[in-house]
């Protein structure tokens, strides 16, 4: 499966580790909870960690929160979506084209079978577009 760790790191620089610092508090009984997309699920991973950095800028620390996410691809988002409704408009292409037209209504069958598809294809592009994330 395609999988992914990422971590999201919150930081505070410019002040000392005794003004102010950074923690992560959950309170007893609250789960985190990460909603996902139509193509990927998402989870927070039980890794966060507080801390502080005084590499960077020597004497100065910096107060750090990093929360891990773990990104998950749904495979079965692409099939469903677009190879099986591709498949089935293909499908019925080449039915169309080899069964049911006659000599003089074949310019018109030809023509009406191009405008289906398209508009089918279009159909398919459409649900596509509403099923994935606006970014």
């Amino acid at each position: 499966s395609d999988e992914h760790e990422c971590v999201y790191c919150f930081a505070l620089s410019g002040y000392d580790p005794d003004e102010l610092t950074l923690k992560i508090f959950t309170p007893d009984g609250f789960e985190l909870k990460v909603q996902g997309i139509s193509e990927w699920d998402m989870a927070i991973s039980e890794e966060n960690t507080t801390g502080t950095n005084t590499d960077i800028v020597g004497t100065l620390g910096i107060s750090f929160v990093n929360f891990g996410m773990r990104i998950t691809r749904r495979p079965v988002f692409w099939v469903s979506l677009v190879v099986v409704p591709t498949f089935l408009i293909g499908s019925l292409v080449m039915i169309g084209v080899f069964y049911g037209a006659t000599t003089e209504n074949l310019i018109n069958n030809s023509i009406q079978l191009g405008l289906t598809t398209m508009m089918s294809m279009m159909v398919v592009v459409g649900i596509l577009n509403d099923s994935l994330a606006k970014t």
